[in-house]
C-alpha cells in the first residue's frame, strides 16, 4: 500500500468513528446534579442516558426531561450538540 492509500484508509476510519459517536452536554438536576459533556454511540436515545445515568431506582416519571428546551421522550435519539436536561418534578423535602 502506498503512502497515499494509507492516509486515505486513516482518514476513512477517523471519519467513520466520529460518524458512529455524538458528544452532548448533559444537565443533571437530581440529588447534588452536575453537567458535563457525554460521548455516546450514534443512535443512543434519551430513554438509554436515563438509565445509565441515574440510579435503577429512578422512574423517568418523576423527571422533567428536555433536549434543547424542549419535553421529549424516552425514544428521542440524540444528536450531536444537544443539550439534555434531567430535572426532577419534586425536590425531596419540599412540599
Amino acid at each position: 500500500m502506498s503512502i497515499d492509500n494509507a492516509n486515505t484508509a486513516d482518514n476513512a476510519n477517523t471519519a467513520d468513528n466520529a460518524a458512529s459517536t455524538i458528544k452532548i452536554d448533559f444537565l443533571n438536576q437530581s440529588g447534588t446534579g452536575f453537567g458535563g459533556s457525554l460521548e455516546l454511540a450514534a443512535g443512543t436515545t434519551v430513554g438509554e442516558v436515563f438509565k445509565t445515568q441515574l440510579p435503577a431506582s429512578a422512574d423517568p416519571g418523576n423527571f422533567l426531561i428536555r433536549v434543547n428546551r424542549e419535553h421529549v421522550t424516552a425514544a428521542t435519539v440524540l444528536k450531536t450538540g444537544d443539550k439534555l436536561l434531567i430535572s426532577p418534578n419534586k425536590v425531596q423535602g419540599a412540599e
